[in-house]
């Protein structure tokens, strides 16, 4: 297979270049050859990116018909990893005032915990959002850094304590929420501690 081309410089034309490659076989390749460049800053790349982020947030771009475009550049974010590409994620979250599939947030809400700079105090802030989208994909973040044992004690405390009383009507979290909820309590339950310190004596 020949190497592909590069992208075109002006962003709509690099946008419209990749809606009519993402069912393509070498979407994989593109996006790699994406990855690369963003890790490399390459300026017309992150211009891209950017871009992108916005046309989702305005509804241009949607996850019902651009879903490979749109997990890609979150998969671009995630390999990058540094403050700007996790700024960039988390802004978009904060900024939705629109539904997204549950899918899409899981899927960022999954590769949060891979970015280094994660503010889990702004991640608690959002989790008690009165807006149930927002909301929903804090505690879906909470609840992977928990099991990630990423979260201090007076965090997982804290995310408990929450949790107990927690709700959303909009996103059906329920089952999510009480298999968190078994772990914590396994987690600090005193026979398991009791086994622990079996283990270390």
């Amino acid at each position: 297979m020949k190497p592909l081309s590069p992208l075109p410089n002006a962003t709509t034309e690099a946008i419209s270049v990749l809606k009519s490659e993402m069912d393509e076989p070498y979407w994989e390749e593109r996006l790699l050859q994406l990855m690369k460049l963003a890790a490399d800053n390459d300026k017309n790349i992150w211009t891209l990116i950017y871009q992108i982020m916005r046309d989702a947030d305005s509804g241009r771009l949607s996850w019902g018909y651009h879903k490979k475009i749109l997990s890609g550049v979150v998969y671009i974010l995630s390999y990058v990893g540094d403050s700007k590409s996790y700024r960039v994620l988390l802004n978009y979250v904060k900024s939705l005032d629109r539904s997204i599939p549950i899918g899409a947030m899981e899927l960022i809400s999954d590769l949060l915990p891979t970015f280094q700079e994660l503010d889990v105090k702004e991640l608690f802030t959002i989790a008690i959002s009165p807006d149930e989208l927002k909301s929903a994909f804090a505690v879906m973040a909470l609840s992977k850094l928990m099991y990630e044992n990423r979260l201090t004690e007076d965090e997982k405390l804290n995310f408990k304590e929450f949790l107990g009383t927690y709700k959303n009507y909009k996103y059906y979290l329920d089952d999510m929420i009480e298999s968190t909820l078994e772990f914590l309590n396994e987690s600090n339950s005193p026979s398991l501690i009791h086994q622990l310190d079996g283990i270390l004596e």
